[in-house]
Order: C-alpha cells, then sequence, then structure tokens
C-alpha cells in the first residue's frame, strides 16, 4: 500500500473511485488565443530628457549618487594619482552639471 492510497484512505477517499473519476473527465481543448504584443515604454534617455530632481535630501543624495556612477561607469578608470583624480573628480562633474541643467 502505497503512502498516497494511505491517506486516500484515511480522508475517507477510494484509490479506485479516484482514478475512475479522473479517467471519465471529458478532455475539454484550449483554443490558443495570441495576446497583442505589449508596447514597450519608452526609455528615458539621460541626455536629451530633462532630469527631475527630487526634493527630499535623501532621495536628492542617490539619485545624484546614482547618476554619478552611471557618469563613472562610462569613463575609464579613476586614476591613483592625486592630480590625475581632481581632473577625473572635475570631468565627473562636469558631465553630472550638464545632465542637471
Amino acid at each position: 500500500m502505497s503512502l498516497l492510497d494511505i491517506i486516500k484512505s484515511f480522508c475517507g477517499c477510494s484509490s479506485t473511485a479516484t482514478t475512475e473519476l479522473e479517467t471519465a473527465a471529458p478532455e475539454v481543448e484550449v483554443a490558443a488565443v495570441e495576446a497583442p504584443a505589449p508596447e514597450a515604454a519608452p526609455i528615458a534617455d539621460v541626455t536629451t530628457s530633462k532630469l527631475q530632481v527630487p526634493e527630499d535630501a535623501t532621495l536628492k543624495r542617490h539619485f545624484l549618487s546614482e547618476l554619478t556612477a552611471e557618469i563613472e561607469a562610462s569613463m575609464p578608470e579613476k586614476p591613483t594619482d592625486s592630480s590625475l583624480k581632481r581632473h577625473y573628480d572635475a570631468a565627473v562633474q562636469a558631465k553630472l552639471d550638464e545632465l542637471l541643467r
């Protein structure tokens, strides 16, 4: 006796009655209906769209840090030399200012 049979006998269901019901059920054909393709949402182009900076201090800080990370991802690695770091940071800040105007 299998575990399923034990559970069915505990519930009062017989295993033969269940299999007879399963086999006697009529088969229903499901018609394939093609759903219309969802239209893609327009992707905001950071260089051409006007960015709205949040007014909340925390949201603003996170927004600016995300923009800075995107700018730095498009640039080469940050240099280790101190004067080159200053120029790199100035270039990142200039691009950030350009995006926010």
